[in-house]
């Protein structure tokens, strides 16, 4: 009977142990990683929602991402637009300038063709822009440099106000969209031959044209000819500003969203965290009470041992 009862005390003194231990261990690994548990399998019955909450917060982390990368391109081709706009208002001023002394003063051709070719490269300039390597203006070809005024007006060419000439233009004609939440998808930007703005590159190749025409024949620059590229020009740069104003309202828009977006990316992040983080200080405490009730039980199961028949014979 002694011995048997010897057995059961040390199989409850040695179960007791171990289960003591196992608490230790796991309390010991959230004081050290600060996480209720390294493996989702640790977290129970919870972690079916951690899971979910972690796909929602990088799924929302992915749109956030997307909108701001669109707030930002937007931002640039705002910008770029009032360049734009400011260089060809520039141009315009001076063509007001000398439409009225063009016919008895042939001088002017030679300072009409440099301001039109500056004006040329300055509105090639802008419309190439580029953010992070990638081009602005040339639609979903971002690879390809929008506008290429190397040969612009093509030599042969005639143009006019009622015929827009795109032949500066090596992008596509597919503007760019990013998806910005699970129902919005936002198409956004401005392509470098649009209306408007092919408006304004013929506007300056009419008035290169009659800049070289005169030069070549050492008369003065065809007024009607600069007269008409001056009225296309100011059409031009009003449609510009309006699609100015239409980027400023796609740039807002992606705002909204990442501001949006990444608000419940957090909130995710901050319920996912609630259900896997452990408060360090109480674990702490939690591993040292752990600890204390270990080294009783050993101690416990060490007096279990040293009991024999000779003990109770005694």
């Amino acid at each position: 009977m002694t011995g048997i009862s010897t057995a059961s005390l040390y199989n409850v003194l040695a179960g007791n142990s171990n289960d003591i231990q196992s608490a230790w261990a796991v309390s010991n690994e959230q004081e050290s990683s600060g996480l209720v548990s390294t493996t989702y399998g640790g977290l129970g019955a919870v972690s079916g929602r951690v899971l979910n909450f972690q796909s929602d917060y990088i799924q929302n982390s992915a749109w956030t991402q997307n909108a701001t990368t669109g707030g930002n391109k937007t931002q640039l081709m705002y910008s770029s637009l009032t360049s734009l706009i400011n260089s060809l208002t520039s141009f315009r001023t001076g063509l007001s300038g000398l439409i009225s002394t063009t016919a008895t003063n042939p001088s002017t051709a030679t300072s009409l063709q440099s301001q039109t070719s500056s004006a040329l490269n300055e509105a090639a300039n802008v419309l190439n822009q580029t953010y992070a390597g990638s081009y602005l203006f040339a639609g979903t070809a971002t690879d390809t440099k929008p506008v290429d005024v190397s040969n612009y007006p093509a030599s042969g060419a005639t143009l006019s106000a009622t015929s827009l000439d795109t032949a500066y233009y090596q992008g596509n004609s597919v503007k760019a969209s990013i998806q910005v939440s699970s129902t919005d998808t936002v198409t956004f930007g401005v392509l470098g031959n649009d209306t408007s703005i092919a408006q304004a590159f013929t506007a300056l190749g009419m008035a290169s044209q009659a800049a070289n025409t005169a030069v070549t024949s050492s008369v003065a620059p065809n007024a009607t000819t600069l007269k008409s590229a001056y009225d296309l020009l100011d059409t031009a740069i009003q449609g510009i500003a309006n699609l100015q104003a239409q980027v400023g309202d796609s740039s807002a828009r992606m705002k909204a969203a990442s501001e949006t977006t990444s608000t419940y990316a957090t909130y995710l992040q901050g319920v996912s965290s609630d259900l896997t983080n452990v408060n360090v200080a109480q674990a702490a405490a939690q591993t040292s009470a752990f600890q204390t009730m270990l080294t009783a039980s050993y101690k416990a199961l060490a007096d279990g041992l040293s009991v024999s028949l000779v003990s109770y014979l005694h």
